[in-house]
């Protein structure tokens, strides 16, 4: 018997949690993509085919070979135009010993801990959501024939409740959350464990610190690597991600905070959901970013070693920089703002940390673009400047993704997995803004050849290219 997952399908609800795609959303602090392989792996199964679509980088990069579930995975591709059933018929041939065939997010919910039943040997078990999701498990040829054969509507075919299961379907932030509340209240005992096991129905992982002083109030479920602040209260039905922060004093009931987060100091936080400095609205998948950091924010885990490196060599260069420019700056700004040609405006962009930031952008006066003095100031970058300074002191990296403003691009920061904002860009040479699709081009490029050679011939290009599209004619806009 085989596992096929047809996992490819994106859901815009889940931009509101963040860039994980749904395959990979956290249900009881494990992805939804680990229940089908528990559940593969209850039936025999021990070769699994993913069929990849939107996400396929990140879910190829969390599953790997599938060894750590005692599994064979493999992977193919699927159009999201093309029907899900497709993919088995390129070749029929190689699931006639038997298949378990899953297309959409569905959350398999055991309806006992006793576990699953055996499938009927001639048994066709079919699930056909309102919402598309579509499920079947065929154990034996002739099922296998009947499902490819289009059989998904037989009306004598089995139910996945004659095995011990309710198929859920998970098609919003408000299911999302419901199956959270339901596995905190007790059904998580049905799956493989996310920690270590409570008599009073608690999951608590490795590396957590809950001081004397902290109420905990089952039942929770408490990821790896948290800590937790001391006259804190959490819970009942909290479920707490990996590398999560609650300060002194908060409150949590009836809530889900996502992995990487920081609660504040006496925070409340009731019936939400917590992604980083994201408040969601269960019930309409409304969202608020808060600006303040002190009531919530995001962890991200520790830089590599490279990008450590590449942060204190630009951060030596653009202290060099700042001090060549601040000089020239203050002349030729000044009499910039004294002749009223041109002024410094703020734009609210995504800064380091996921933390929003005031970025200063030069902007001439209507009429005066092509005065000498404009030209000069532009050729030279001295309207990086101020820039150069915040880099300095740790607002920026020297080289990096163009800063991507909020809200107008939060689609594109949600869908990046990690986020290198810089003084300098792919776009710096240019004195024009990029077209969307090709700062996520460019932006998807960099985090694959970021480096320290990679941000000098972005530095290089930036003030070269700059200097020499300028004084070649090109307008400023």
């Amino acid at each position: 018997m085989k596992t096929v997952l047809h996992v490819g399908a994106g859901r815009t609800w889940t931009r509101a949690l963040g860039s994980v795609p749904w395959p990979l959303v956290s249900l009881g602090n494990r992805p939804l993509l680990e229940y089908w392989f528990e559940l593969s792996v209850d039936l025999g199964v021990t070769d699994v085919h993913l069929a990849l679509g939107e996400g396929a980088e990140q879910i190829e990069a969390y599953v790997g070979d599938g060894s750590r579930w005692g599994l064979r995975i493999q992977y193919g591709f699927l159009r999201d135009d093309r029907p899900p059933l497709s993919f088995l018929a390129h070749n029929p041939g190689q699931w006639r010993d038997g298949l378990l065939f899953m297309s959409g997010p569905v959350f398999p919910r055991r309806l006992s801990a006793s576990g699953l039943k055996p499938p009927a040997a001639d048994g066709l078990y079919l699930h056909k959501g309102a919402a598309g999701g579509f499920c079947a498990v065929c154990p034996s040829t002739a099922a296998v024939d009947a499902l490819l054969a289009g059989a998904s509507d037989a009306a004598a075919a089995h139910t996945f409740q004659e095995l011990g299961l309710e198929l859920q379907p998970v098609e919003s932030v408000k299911d999302f959350f419901a199956i959270n509340m339901q596995l905190v209240g007790g059904e998580i005992s049905r799956y493989l464990a996310p920690g270590y096991g409570a008599a009073d129905g608690s999951f608590v992982g490795y590396n957590v610190i809950i001081p004397p002083s902290a109420e905990v109030t089952p039942a929770v479920i408490v990821g790896n690597d948290c800590r937790i602040g001391a006259l804190a209260s959490v819970g009942p039905c909290a479920v707490i991600g990996d590398h999560v922060f609650i300060d002194r004093q908060a409150l949590l009931e009836r809530c889900v905070v996502l992995a990487g987060t920081y609660v504040g100091r006496q925070v409340e936080i009731r019936e939400k959901i917590v992604a980083a400095s994201r408040l969601i609205d269960p019930e309409d998948g409304e969202y608020l970013d808060l600006e303040d950091t002190w009531l919530l924010a995001g962890i991200h885990s520790a830089v590599t070693l490279g990008d450590m490196f590449r942060a204190v060599i630009g951060w030596v260069i653009a202290l060099l920089l700042l001090c060549i420019q601040a000089a020239p700056f203050a002349i030729s700004y000044g009499l910039i703002h004294w002749l009223r040609q041109g002024r410094m405006e703020q734009w609210t962009v995504h800064g380091c940390r996921r933390r929003l930031r005031r970025m200063r952008i030069f902007c001439p006066t209507p009429g005066v673009r092509e005065s000498l003095l404009i030209r000069l100031f532009i050729a030279l970058g001295l309207d990086l400047t101020p820039r150069l300074a915040e880099a300095v002191c740790g607002w920026w990296w020297l080289c990096g993704h163009e800063p991507l403003r909020a809200p107008e691009e939060n689609a594109l920061r949600d869908d990046l997995q990690s986020y290198f904002p810089g003084v300098f860009g792919y776009a710096t040479r240019r004195t024009v803004r990029n077209e969307p699709a090709v700062m996520a081009m460019e932006a998807r490029y960099y985090l694959q050849n970021r480096g320290i050679m990679e941000d000098m011939r972005i530095l290089r290009d930036a003030l070269a290219g700059r200097l020499i599209s300028v004084i070649g004619g090109e307008r400023y806009r």
